[in-house]
């Protein structure tokens, strides 16, 4: 180790506020010597600057930003106890856990209020509004509405489109799938690539089609009739009668099958019933 060079120095009476000369050590002026108008009193070193302390370079600038801030109370040691490291930002901020959280978005001071507001939390996520994961660009964006997968619109206030290229456009619709549009409110449509009923004629309909071909496997009307592409098997499912709506068009009129012992089929006319 080398000698250590104790400095005692006094400031002469050049009329000049001592107060005012803190600030004008550089490394010049350690090593060569310091003049008596940038001097510096035994009692502002008190609490030990040392050599090594000295060393790596503090310019006057950086001492008098530090010590500008110190009297200006722009500085707050007690603020800086418990300093945040990398490692704690990815763990616990107020006791919960932040989800994705890059330093980069550190820049400046980020409050936990602030961290609630734009991030969600790993566990028993909250939030209020709209949710887009990979939403079609510039579409409609429904009150309320949920569009999760690719190239999704969910246009109807409170509707839900999931999948591929699935529309919800009426309002409380549901779409999944593959290009599966519902576009009639309470509507709800999965499967693949439906024929459109913008008319409000069902509730539920499965397509079976394609991109250049739409097509429906079933649909279910408001008033509970079914229909079928293809055929309906029932097995072990006993009946007394079955109710066959006429074919006609512009008609109401059903009938009522049925069958005895002797197996004589009889098919009546089911009268309306009036209030």
């Amino acid at each position: 180790m080398g000698n250590t060079t104790t400095i005692s120095l006094t400031v002469p009476d050049t009329g000049k506020n001592k107060g005012n000369i803190i600030g004008y050590i550089n490394d010049k002026s350690i090593t060569e010597g310091l003049i008596a108008d940038k001097a510096v009193t035994n009692d502002k070193l008190s609490g030990g600057i040392t050599n090594d302390k000295l060393s790596g370079g503090i310019t006057a600038d950086k001492i008098n930003s530090v010590y500008s801030s110190c009297i200006e109370g722009t500085i707050n040691t007690s603020n800086l106890e418990g300093l945040i490291n990398n490692d704690q930002l990815g763990e616990n901020i107020d006791g919960k856990k932040i989800v994705n959280l890059p330093t980069e978005n550190l820049t400046g001071l980020i409050t936990s209020e602030q961290l609630e507001n734009k991030y969600l939390l790993e566990l028993n996520p909250q939030g209020t509004g709209s949710l887009s994961l990979n939403r079609k660009t510039e579409t409609k964006i429904g009150i309320n509405s949920i569009a999760l997968g690719t190239n999704i619109e969910a246009q109807g206030n409170y509707s839900y489109a999931e999948g591929y290229n699935t529309k919800a456009i009426g309002k409380y619709t549901h779409a999944e799938g593959f290009y599966t549009n519902a576009y009639s409110e309470y509507q709800h449509v999965q499967g693949k690539a439906n024929l459109i009923d913008s008319q409000n004629k069902y509730a539920h309909i499965v397509g079976n089609g394609d991109v250049n071909h739409r097509s429906n496997a079933y649909t279910l009307d408001w008033e509970g009739n079914g229909w079928f592409s293809g055929e309906v098997a029932a097995q072990g499912i006993e009946v007394d009668y079955i109710i066959l709506k006429s074919s006609s068009e512009n008609t109401k009129k059903k009938f009522k099958l049925t069958i005895n012992d002797e197996a004589i089929i009889s098919l009546d006319e089911i009268e309306e019933e009036t209030e």
